[in-house]
């Protein structure tokens, strides 16, 4: 099995707002085990589809708008993700084109000019009617 991944991140800034665009993708390619399989959400995805939806290939793209409120230590967000994947049936034999949209806020707080903490909440909607809402925290090093 190959795995095939790319991505893309343009952030355009302007004082104390910034606009970033993501986008990214992956394919399994050749023969593959259900366990190499990979959830449609995650960090390319915010959404609580969690364990519903594994794929052998999707494409990602995000939109996201961020203001600071206190220098660069708080900012608030909004954000719109979207998806298409292969949608594996039952049997692991068939896939069908599917999507999904996800769109939510985000609190960012930089804690000890090292850490960025990440809050948020998502509404997510997929092609086959699905919907959920999810909350997530993240701590990522940034400097």
């Amino acid at each position: 099995m190959t795995v095939l991944e790319l991505a893309y991140q343009k952030v355009f800034l302007r004082g104390s707002q910034d606009v970033t665009l993501r986008g990214s993708g992956f394919a399994l390619l050749g023969a593959s085990d259900f366990y190499d399989e990979r959830r449609l959400a995650s960090s390319a995805f915010r959404s609580s589809f969690g364990d519903r939806y594994y794929t052998r290939r999707a494409a990602f793209g995000t939109v996201e708008y961020g203001h600071s409120l206190h220098r660069e230590i708080v900012a608030v967000h909004v954000f719109a993700d979207a998806a298409v994947f292969g949608r594996i049936d039952a049997t692991r034999e068939n896939e069908t084109v599917a999507g999904a949209f996800s769109a939510g806020t985000a609190l960012h707080i930089l804690l000890e000019d090292t850490f960025l903490l990440r809050l948020y909440w998502a509404y997510g909607r997929t092609t086959g009617g699905d919907s959920s809402d999810d909350t997530g925290v993240s701590i990522a090093k940034v400097f």
